[in-house]
């Protein structure tokens, strides 16, 4: 039987297609960015750190999965590309090593900090990070605006169809004890009748607040704070929260 995450692996990119403001906003960092490194924290399939890398950015990118580190593996090969993948825990300091502080610039997108939800996961992981920039590095992060449902007890997101697979990606969140949420996730056949494959995963809800916080300990200075990755002003009813840190 296939399991959620090896079925997700392989439509996460149809589920998630390239966005160009994504690109742009990394773009525009990577160009500025203090030393020609980049650290990609959680990067999946490695969309983001092959663009990085076809710009002429050296890239040291994690993750977790096995996965996904194989499928950025093989997309990195064809594309005739060096990149540093790496499976690991970003919130463990032996993830990190080697790095020092020759990071130009760092980024951990796709809603991924929010799996730091262990007591003190999130404070170490963006310590890590931090401790790899360079003066002037920058860290961009992305997550969901959880501002925005703060108060709800379960949040259901839109469904999202992913016809070459002949599939439905659901996910929604549910309050817990603790202040920590449970983020359900299902694919479901679109015709109806086939097999669900549901994974569950807790997560921490980090509102502007939290991240704003966790970032000044780490000793980054908030540059930035966004609405979406096409850099609209941030406010509670925006899609999502978009920050740039810098050390």
């Amino acid at each position: 039987m296939t399991s959620f995450e090896t079925a997700f692996s392989r439509v996460y990119d149809a589920i998630f297609p390239p966005r160009p403001s994504v690109q742009a906003l990394l773009g525009d960092l990577a160009d500025r960015a203090p030393a020609p490194r980049w650290l990609d924290v959680a990067c999946g399939t490695g969309r983001h750190a092959i663009f990085l890398a076809l710009r002429g950015m050296r890239v040291t990118a994690i993750d977790l999965d096995p996965l996904m580190i194989r499928q950025a593996r093989r997309a990195a090969q064809r594309a005739g590309l060096s990149i540093d993948l790496r499976l690991g825990d970003m919130s463990r300091s032996e993830t990190y090593r080697g790095l020092g502080r020759r990071i130009g610039g760092a980024s951990c997108l796709g809603n991924s900090l929010v799996y730091a939800a262990a007591p003190g996961d999130l404070e170490r992981t963006i310590g890590h990070i931090a401790a790899c920039l360079v003066d002037g590095g920058c860290f961009l992060v992305q997550v969901v605006n959880f501002d925005h449902f703060a108060d709800r007890p379960s949040y259901a997101f839109p469904p999202i169809p992913v016809p070459s697979a002949g599939l439905i990606f659901r996910r929604r969140y549910e309050r817990l004890e603790g202040g920590v949420l449970a983020f359900h996730l299902e694919l479901d056949s679109d015709a109806g009748g086939g097999e669900t494959l549901k994974a569950t995963h807790l997560i921490r809800p980090l509102t502007l607040a939290d991240l704003e916080s966790a970032l000044e300990a780490a000793g980054m200075t908030v540059r930035e704070r966004w609405g979406d990755f096409d850099r609209r002003p941030w406010s509670a009813e925006a899609p999502a929260t978009v920050v740039l840190a810098a050390r």
